[in-house]
């Protein structure tokens, strides 16, 4: 996939700050290059690379994929930080496509010009899902 994707945790309508820690331990096993900041992945069999990009320091509201791999191992992550996380996916979409949420509860949270402009989050931890939803509306 050639477009960024981002993946970012709100509460209130505010930006919310969680541990870095957890987002590196979930992509780790795929880090093959890092600089602060930074993580350059790939993924095994040929199943795609990526570009993260994320806060400095001990906390983040969340990142950005450049070019996001096709490798399911990478969905999964994606998944999993929206199930455990109050984050919401979304990346440059046409009028036809939602952003991405995994519990109904984050959505009160989200800012309201995001929802208005983005419209109501699909809500999904489904990691097969949510790559074929992505890749079937960018």
């Amino acid at each position: 996939m050639s477009f960024d994707i981002f993946v970012h945790a709100y509460r209130n309508g505010e930006n919310f700050r969680f541990p870095a820690v957890e987002l590196r331990r979930r992509f780790a096993p795929y880090i093959v290059g890092e600089e602060p900041g930074f993580w350059s992945l790939e993924f095994p069999d040929g199943e795609g690379h990526g570009e993260v990009f994320t806060d400095k320091g001990d906390l983040t509201g969340g990142f950005m994929v450049a070019r996001p791999a096709h490798a399911l191992a990478f969905w999964e992550i994606v998944a999993g930080l929206l199930r455990d996380c109050p984050c919401v996916l979304y990346w440059p979409m046409p009028k036809d496509s939602r952003p991405i949420v995994g519990d109904p509860k984050v959505i009160p949270h989200l800012p309201a010009p995001m929802v208005e402009g983005l419209g109501v989050p699909i809500v999904s931890t489904d990691a097969e899902f949510i790559r074929s939803y992505v890749g079937d509306h960018s």
